[in-house]
C-alpha cells in the first residue's frame, strides 16, 4: 500500500456533470470521468517536447548514393525475387572507444577533473580519425548519437550542413550535451523518463484530467491549474498505460521502491516500457513463489496443474523501469526492475475446475480501467547480475 508521501500517478474516477463550455465541444458529453493526475502522470501523457542532459558518444553517417551504386543495388535486387527498387544507404555508425562509465567519486572536484580529461583525450579516440576522413565526402546527414553508461542509445538531431554536424561532433565528443525529444512517449508504449525531474516530485501536486464519453467516441483532456484547457490525450492507449502503472506501483514494491531511490537522487530513471506481448513460458520455467505455494496447499491432478501454468502462458504484461546508480561509488550499473502482471481474464476458464486456485489469485488482483491484474513475478537485474 502506497503511502501519501509515495509517488503516484493518477487517482480513480469519479463521475460527475462539470462546466465544459470552455472546451467548445459540439455537443454535450453523455458521461464525465474525473480524475486527479500527478506532476508524473501528467509528465507521460503531454504531447510537448522533453529535454535532457546525455553525453555525445558519436554519429549516425548518412551517405549520399550515387547513381552507380543505385544501379548497381537496383541490378542485384532485380535478380532475386520481390520488389526490384534500389535499396537505400546503410547509416554508417562511429562511437568512441574510449571510456564512456566513469566512475562515481567521492570527491566532485576530483569527478569534474576525470570528466575534463576525458573530455581532452576524445582527440587520440579511433573514431575521430573515421570522423576526420569523412570529411569533403557526399554526405546526405549526420546524426549524434548519445549514451550514458546503461547501452541505450538516443539519436540526436544537429543542426547545421552535414560538414558543420562532422565538426560538432569532433568538438562535442564525449561531453555533455543537451537532447530535445518531440514528446515523452517514442513509441509502442515506451516512454524516456530523463525529461522528468523525479527529485522534484512533490506528491500534492495534482492536475484534472477529464475523459469524455461523446456521440463521436471517447477523448480525455487535461486541464491547467485555471481548469483551463492545457492539452488533448491524443492517444488513449497512453491512458491505459499510466493507469496500469499505477496498479503496478501499487502491488509490486520494488518498483516503488526503486522510483523512490530515483526521487531521492540515488538512481536516475532512464526509461519506462510496457510490454503487453511477454512470452513468459512457465511449463519450461520456474513458477512465481505464489504458485509453488499454492500448487503444496492444494490438492491438484496433474491435468488441474498443466491447466492453470498453461493460462499463466496467457495475457502476460511487463512493465518494466530502467535507471542508472548514481551514487554508488565506482562504476555505475545499469538496473531495471521488471513487474510481470498476469490479466485475470487469462484464469476464467479455471473458476468451475479450480475454483479455490481462481479464488486466491481473485483476492490478490487490483481492478482499474486499464484491467484486472495481478503480480505474477517480479524479477530485477542489473548490468553485473539478474536476480528473481
Amino acid at each position: 500500500m502506497l503511502s501519501r508521501d509515495s509517488i503516484w500517478v493518477i487517482s480513480p474516477g469519479t463521475f460527475g456533470t462539470p462546466d465544459l463550455a470552455f472546451l467548445n465541444l459540439p455537443s454535450p458529453p453523455r458521461r464525465i470521468a474525473e480524475y486527479r493526475l500527478s506532476e508524473l502522470g501528467r509528465y507521460l501523457l503531454c504531447p510537448g517536447s522533453v529535454t535532457f542532459e546525455s553525453c555525445l558518444v558519436g554519429c549516425e553517417v548518412h551517405r549520399r548514393s550515387g547513381r552507380w551504386l543505385k544501379g548497381k543495388r537496383w541490378f542485384q535486387r532485380s535478380l532475386r525475387r520481390g520488389d526490384p527498387s534500389p535499396e537505400p544507404n546503410e547509416p554508417l555508425r562511429l562511437t568512441a572507444r574510449h571510456p564512456l562509465h566513469l566512475p562515481v567519486l567521492k570527491d566532485p572536484a576530483l569527478a569534474e577533473h576525470l570528466h575534463r580529461m576525458r573530455a581532452a583525450l576524445a582527440v587520440l579516440d579511433p573514431v575521430m580519425t573515421a570522423i576526420q576522413a569523412l570529411e569533403g565526402t557526399d554526405l546526405e546527414d549526420v546524426v549524434g548519437v548519445c549514451e550514458e553508461g546503461s547501452g541505450q542509445q538516443t539519436l540526436l538531431a544537429l543542426q547545421g550542413t552535414p560538414a558543420e554536424k562532422l565538426d560538432f561532433v569532433s568538438r562535442q565528443l564525449l561531453k555533455p550535451v543537451r537532447v530535445t525529444l518531440k514528446r515523452a512517449h517514442l513509441h509502442d508504449g515506451l516512454y524516456e523518463l530523463r525529461g522528468f525531474d523525479i527529485t522534484g516530485f512533490r506528491p500534492d501536486l495534482q492536475h484534472t484530467l477529464l475523459k469524455l464519453t461523446c456521440e463521436d467516441g471517447i477523448r480525455a483532456c487535461v486541464l491547467n491549474a485555471g481548469r483551463q484547457l492545457a492539452f488533448w490525450v491524443d492517444d488513449l492507449q497512453r491512458l491505459s498505460d499510466i493507469q496500469l502503472l499505477q496498479q503496478v506501483l501499487q502491488a509490486d514494491g520494488d518498483i516503488a521502491r526503486q522510483l523512490e531511490r530515483a526521487r531521492g537522487g540515488a538512481v536516475r530513471p532512464l526509461r519506462l516500457l510496457f510490454n503487453r506481448a511477454m512470452d513468459i513460458d512457465y511449463s519450461r520455467n520456474r513458477l512465481p513463489g505464489f504458485y509453488r505455494e499454492m500448487f503444496r496447499s492444494l490438492d491438484l491432478t496433474a491435468d488441474q496443474r498443466q491447466s492453470v501454468i498453461a493460462s499463466l502462458n496467457q495475457q502476460q504484461v511487463g512493465v518494466s523501469v530502467n535507471s542508472m546508480e548514481t551514487e554508488v561509488h565506482g562504476l555505475p550499473r545499469a538496473l531495471t526492475q521488471i513487474a510481470v502482471l498476469h490479466n485475470m481474464r487469462a484464469l476464467e476458464a479455471l473458476k468451475a475446475d479450480v475454483p479455490e486456485v481462481y479464488s486466491r489469485v481473485n483476492a490478490r488482483a487490483s481492478l482499474s480501467e486499464a484491467g484486472k491484474y495481478y503480480l505474477l513475478e517480479s524479477i530485477q537485474g542489473s548490468s553485473d547480475e539478474v536476480r528473481v
